[in-house]
């Protein structure tokens, strides 16, 4: 599926701007978005991030895998899931935002991510995302989708839900299984 072209206001002089994104292309129900994220910070000239590029700092010895035998909600993942494993693996438009959460920093190949039929979820749709489970959520949730939302804001988080076909994999060798399938998507950067 091919993503329409992308209208918005650009970021430094508030005038409307077009994104051709006629060569992008995305698996069905993958979300994502062709639009600039400056931050804050560098507003006034600094480094621009282009969403598309997606960061992930680990170990040298390669990126930390999902446990794919869980089904998490990414509210979920963002609050409760530091330091555990779930379905989906958190990555940021800004490396310098992640710099806690390892020495080594990864950037995801996203085109190929998109081409073997996962899922990366962009910053502004997930912040849309966690607007909505905050808005439409009872008490105890709420509250946590709107941490989930700081969290999301403070890193500028995006994450990538993993679609492999574990069938033929036995639950003893999943983890190690995930690890190899996914470091073809990193690059040491």
């Amino acid at each position: 599926m091919t993503v329409p072209d992308y209208f918005g206001l650009d970021h430094r002089s508030g005038q409307p701007r077009t994104v051709r994104t006629a060569d992008l292309t995305v698996t069905p129900g993958s979300v994502g978005s062709a639009v600039r994220t400056y931050d804050r910070a560098d507003r006034g000239g600094g480094r621009v991030y282009d969403q598309g590029h997606y960061f992930r700092r680990d170990q040298a010895d390669g990126v930390t895998p999902p446990d794919l035998s869980k089904d998490s909600s990414p509210v979920d993942h963002i609050v409760r899931a530091r330091g555990k494993r779930t379905n989906f693996t958190s990555v940021s438009l800004d490396p310098t935002k992640i710099s806690i959460f390892g020495p080594t920093l990864y950037r995801l190949a996203t085109a190929k991510v998109l081409e073997d039929g996962h899922v990366v979820i962009g910053h502004d749709n997930l912040m849309d995302e966690l607007r909505k489970v905050a808005q439409q959520a009872t008490r105890g949730e709420k509250t946590k989708a709107i941490q989930a939302q700081r969290y999301a804001r403070m890193r500028q988080e995006c994450l990538v839900n993993w679609n492999f076909d574990i069938s033929r994999v036995d639950r003893k060798n999943l983890l190690t299984w995930a690890w190899q399938a996914i470091q073809q998507y990193f690059s040491k950067d």
